[in-house]
């Protein structure tokens, strides 16, 4: 496995900065990059990516193993531009964080990483993919611990979210469930298999936040079982 936290080594993003930096320097220089930057298309970019597979199968190839790279080339600049804007005065910040949001393709990035967890799911049973997949998870884990540390606590955002994520998943289990009841069952089962081992692997969380919510189903069941039988009563004596 590559050392990702090795110091950066010269390369072609290195001289492309260092040439960038002298030709900023030069205000036509300047003029021309705000041209390029108006005239980027990022919607033609898969139509970039099967031209190239088609025209040219062995470069395309050669590309494909460039993908970590590329993808973490990308993942940086990403992170510099959130730290960066993060220094900005409040306002200037929101609007930019806004703009973002508005402005990003959301539904393609859906569905990029929907196709990529596809591909996952089905080399998943490969043991090299298996290993690499608990390495980028600790990594990951890592990273977003560090970040978490220098920002404050990240928590309540990710409880936001995580409860728009469980609304839907719950919806999609239900509508899952009429057509494919077995994988519903498959996936329920290792969710209980896991919620079963909380209180040996974080037992912290199994009795401050586990506990809440599985109270919360309880309630919600049995609220459910008693529309149910009010349900049975007000039929058989209507």
């Amino acid at each position: 496995m590559n050392d990702q936290t090795k110091e950066p080594r010269p390369g072609v993003i290195d001289a492309t900065a260092r040439v960038l930096r002298e030709l900023l320097r030069t205000p036509k220089y300047r003029e021309a990059m705000r041209i390029i930057l108006r005239e980027f298309d990022p919607e033609n970019a898969p139509a970039f990516v099967r031209t190239v597979c088609r025209e040219d199968p062995e470069l395309f190839l050669a590309g494909l193993t460039a993908t970590p790279a590329l993808a973490n080339a990308l993942i940086g600049m990403c992170h510099e531009l959130a730290v960066l804007i993060g220094q900005y005065p409040p306002q200037l910040r929101a609007s930019l964080v806004a703009n973002i949001g508005e402005e990003v393709n959301a539904e393609q990035l859906g569905a990029a990483l929907g196709s990529w967890l596809s591909l996952w799911k089905k080399a998943a049973a490969n043991t090299d993919v298996s290993q690499a997949t608990a390495s980028f998870a600790e990594r990951f884990k890592n990273g977003f611990a560090k970040a978490a540390a220098a920002d404050g606590d990240l928590t309540p955002s990710l409880l936001a979210g995580a409860a728009t994520l469980v609304e839907r998943l719950v919806a999609h289990l239900d509508a899952t469930a009429e057509k494919d009841p077995v994988a519903v069952k498959e996936h329920v089962d290792r969710v209980a298999t896991a919620i079963r081992r909380l209180p040996e692997t974080h037992p912290k969380f199994a009795g401050e936040v586990a506990a809440p919510l599985v109270a919360a189903i309880r309630d919600a069941l049995a609220a459910t079982q008693t529309d149910a039988t009010q349900k049975e009563t007000d039929d058989g004596t209507g």
